[in-house]
């Protein structure tokens, strides 16, 4: 005959079990929280640095308050312009490599140009370089070390401080479209950095 085991007996066994498990459950919970909630604090910070450079060079070129070139605008135009005439596919990572390497000629750089209706010399002064964008990331990543050496915006910043000194490494512009995660990439605030390099190729002429 076999001999049942008491229940509290059974349950008294199962306890360490469970507890174990319901522990990881809990401290993986706690830490989803805790890097959800810090993306969230990285992305904001990162929206304000982004708006207080704008601001200040506007106020340095002397904008007009209603210019298309205040904070945000005139980036997310170019993009909504690139994808009403089919330049760019669609916002993604794929679609983005693809617009790179279709501006790497002077005839479609001046097809897109003139559709779009870009490259004044106002508009040149004021965009500039990547120079605003990484100075944002910098900031972040290396003075407030809001993050840690594996995470994607730390190796952006690397490979954007790679590109200030040869914008037109496209090597370089793979693997800083490559390290964006595909939920991240969604956010303008990460294709910001991509959107100054494309209209930079498309209104200046790469040096020799």
């Amino acid at each position: 005959m076999f001999r049942n085991e008491p229940m509290p007996q059974l349950i008294h066994q199962a306890l360490p079990t469970i507890l174990k498990k319901a522990l990881v459950i809990l401290i993986i919970f706690v830490c989803s929280c805790k890097s959800a909630q810090e993306n969230i604090a990285f992305d904001q910070k990162l929206d304000l640095c982004y708006r207080a450079k704008a601001e200040q060079r506007n106020r340095f070129m002397a904008v007009p308050a209603d210019s298309l070139f205040i904070y945000g605008n005139f980036l997310s135009g170019i993009e909504n312009g690139l994808l009403l005439s089919r330049t760019l596919n669609k916002i993604d990572k794929k679609s983005y490599k693809e617009l790179f390497s279709k501006i790497k000629t002077e005839d479609a750089k001046k097809t897109i140009v003139q559709d779009l209706k870009i490259g004044s010399e106002q508009e040149k002064r004021t965009i500039d370089t990547i120079y605003l964008d990484l100075g944002c990331f910098s900031a972040l990543v290396q003075l407030e070390k809001l993050v840690d050496e594996n995470d994607f915006r730390y190796k952006m910043n690397k490979i954007g401080e790679k590109l200030l000194m040869d914008t037109y490494n496209y090597e370089l512009i793979d693997q800083l479209i490559d390290v964006i995660p595909d939920k991240e990439f969604q956010k303008i605030e990460y294709r910001r950095m991509l959107l100054r390099l494309i209209y930079n190729h498309l209104t200046t002429e790469k040096i020799q």
